[in-house]
């Protein structure tokens, strides 16, 4: 059994990023950063103290 929900919501901002593909970017980003973050490709970027 479906059930389908209408809800009006005011003043709560989404984002919709999907490519003409129809991919989603709330699933490729995600995974993509993790793949570059785990790779070290940020190793060498020098944070400083606020």
């Amino acid at each position: 059994m479906e059930a389908i929900y209408d809800f009006d919501v005011v003043d709560m901002p989404v984002t919709v990023a999907v490519d003409a593909g129809g991919t989603s970017a709330h699933i490729t980003g995600p995974a993509e950063w993790q793949k570059r973050i785990a790779s070290g490709e940020f190793k060498t970027i020098m944070m400083e103290a606020a």
